[in-house]
């Protein structure tokens, strides 16, 4: 599986503290990483490899995501 995570949706810890509090989530980013996490967890459980692409990522470097998605495709 390949995530695409919105860092402001999904509070990117390189950008947000764990304090912070999401007015659109109603969470603050602790408890959503913590509920990503145990989607995380929930799918490996079933036997499915998890990849996570962050917004701030993709905007940086396209070419470098792809890869990244490509190489997790062909080994897993």
């Amino acid at each position: 599986m390949i995530e695409f995570n919105g860092d402001y949706w999904h509070c990117n810890p390189k950008k947000f503290k764990h304090d912070f509090f999401n007015k659109s989530k109603k969470m603050t980013a602790q408890q959503i990483w913590d509920n990503d996490k145990k989607k995380i967890e929930t799918a490996e459980s079933q036997g499915y490899k998890v990849l996570t692409i962050w917004e701030s990522d993709w905007k940086i470097n396209k070419q470098k995501c792809i890869e990244e998605c490509v190489r997790f495709l062909n080994d897993n």
